[in-house]
């Protein structure tokens, strides 16, 4: 499936290309459509301390930082900030790619919601956040 079959703009699809995106995400593809229906989407992501789980928006962010900003990005993200800038991209990057398997953190932004045990629906959501 490509962005161009869920229905987007051709201006979206343009910047989408421009920017080297070419295949959705699941969560894109279930999302998009229901976005240009007008209907309300709540997307839960299991996430790591590095707030994303893209290796190309991780490369970029990392390209653009120096070495002051490395050492204070390795504390954060539990990484040993010695070395320089190369060493300290490289244990970084290590960490990143070891976040990947599995191991993160969920994050839920806006107000709290209620979630229902007896709603199947609710439970899916509930037993996806458990792991």
């Amino acid at each position: 499936m490509s962005f161009s079959s869920l229905g987007l703009p051709k201006t979206i699809l343009d910047a989408l290309a421009e920017n080297k995106y070419n295949k959705p995400y699941p969560i894109q593809k279930k999302a998009i459509p229901a976005i240009l229906q007008g209907q309300d989407v709540l997307g839960i992501a299991k996430i790591n301390p590095f707030k994303t789980n893209d290796k190309r928006v991780f490369a970029d962010m990392l390209q653009d930082m120096n070495l002051t900003d490395l050492q204070a990005f390795a504390v954060k993200v539990g990484v040993f900030p010695a070395g320089n800038k190369t060493v300290l991209k490289n244990k970084i990057k290590r960490a990143f790619d070891a976040s990947l398997h599995g191991k993160g953190s969920v994050q839920v932004m806006g107000e709290p919601i209620q979630l229902d045990p007896n709603n199947p629906q609710h439970k899916e959501v509930i037993d996806y956040l458990k792991g």
